[in-house]
């Protein structure tokens, strides 16, 4: 038995489809005042460091680590700093 596509993914596979077409072009732009933040106060911590501070607002545990990660994979450019967020 054969099952067909729902409209309901059908549209939400379009959305998906169009926000990263519409993303991918700005994800080297300037960056924003919170991801300056998160470059200047975490992305330049010792990992065993990043995993003990807590002292921010702009501090958000899981996707400060994979910025973490992403940074120290790709180098201090907007996109790496951004990769994260556009694969979630």
């Amino acid at each position: 038995m054969k099952k067909d596509v729902t409209p309901f993914a059908r549209a939400l596979a379009f959305i998906l489809l169009l926000a990263v077409i519409l993303r991918l072009p700005q994800m080297s732009g300037g960056l924003w005042f919170d991801e300056i933040r998160l470059l200047t106060e975490f992305c330049s911590l010792p990992f065993d460091t990043l995993l003990s501070t807590y002292g921010s607002d702009n501090n958000h545990p899981f996707y400060t680590i994979l910025a973490w990660l992403s940074v120290h994979a790709f180098g201090g450019v907007p996109w790496a700093l951004r990769l994260p967020a556009l694969l979630f």
